[in-house]
């Protein structure tokens, strides 16, 4: 702080009062400015510095490359309340060092502080899957970000993720040298009931990401939905069901109606036999109607 000292003489050269001081300001200080920022890559971020002096100190922003960003197109620098607007934050740009500087007529001070920019999640990879059943399935997901995201996978319909209480379920998380992170959900034995829907939830502090994936359990045609006539034997051989119909009566030539009811993925192809006749040829006869 600048300053000047003023007396009042007689005339016999004898001070007659105190001293009287005048000041030419107050060098600014900056008393308030976080040692770290964050901000999250192509989202708006905002620093701020106050600043005190007399008279009231104006701020300039500098950024990692020592450009003052009053006049940097992208950049809202706000001098009397010290705040700096980044209107969309870049990685390579804005991480670094950002410098707040305070000046008045008495002066200047300045401060830097740290601004770390974070990616949020990107799911990379998290495809539909075929599997069959009573064997092994796996799924994988795939993700980056800055800082390393946490990654789970959830069963559609259920908010919670999977965890380690099934004996079947297996969860392996590696990172990859192209700092991806892979999340592999493996299931020893997989069932019918293990075909839907997946979610893969990758999060850190930049954000939040989910997508889903589809698990498809293929099985052979089963026929247990089929109508009960009379004890239906059933046997299968190299993915293919047999079911025969023991007794299926009519009278007076009256037609009849059998039902074949097949469940299978991929989709069965249902085909009518009897006493070794392809009965989709003997259409004078016999009418197949698919469903």
């Amino acid at each position: 702080m600048d300053s000047q000292t003023r007396f009042q003489i007689d005339s016999n050269g004898i001070q007659i009062n105190d001293e009287i001081r005048e000041t030419d300001g107050e060098t600014p200080t900056i008393d308030e400015l976080h040692q770290q920022f964050e901000g999250t890559e192509g989202l708006e971020a905002t620093l701020k510095c106050a600043a005190k002096g007399a008279p009231a100190p104006l701020v300039t922003w500098l950024d990692p490359h020592q450009r003052n960003l009053s006049s940097v197109g992208g950049y809202i620098v706000d001098r009397n309340s010290g705040a700096l607007i980044i209107a969309r934050v870049r990685k390579t740009e804005d991480s670094g060092q950002f410098t707040c500087v305070a000046e008045n007529s008495a002066g200047s001070e300045r401060k830097t502080t740290n601004f770390v920019v974070l990616r949020k999640p990107k799911i990379n990879s998290f495809l539909n899957q075929s599997f069959d059943e009573n064997k092994e399935s796996l799924l994988e997901c795939r993700a980056t970000g800055d800082p390393i995201p946490d990654i789970s996978i959830r069963r559609d319909g259920d908010s919670r993720a999977l965890a380690l209480g099934d004996p079947r379920v297996s969860l392996l998380a590696q990172q990859q040298p192209n700092d991806e992170t892979v999340l592999s959900l493996r299931l020893s034995q997989t069932r019918r009931s293990d075909d839907g829907l997946y979610f893969c939830r990758a999060h850190n502090r930049g954000g939040v990401v989910e997508t889903a994936g589809h698990l498809e359990v293929r099985f052979a045609p089963d026929m247990s939905r089929t109508p009960i006539t009379s004890g239906n034997p059933r046997h299968s051989s190299d993915h293919v069901t047999y079911l025969s119909f023991l007794s299926v009566k009519t009278w007076n030539q009256q037609p009849i109606n059998m039902t074949c009811v097949a469940d299978a993925i991929p989709n069965a192809t249902i085909r009518w036999w009897f006493r070794g006749q392809d009965l989709a040829l003997q259409t004078n006869l016999y009418q197949i109607e698919p469903n």
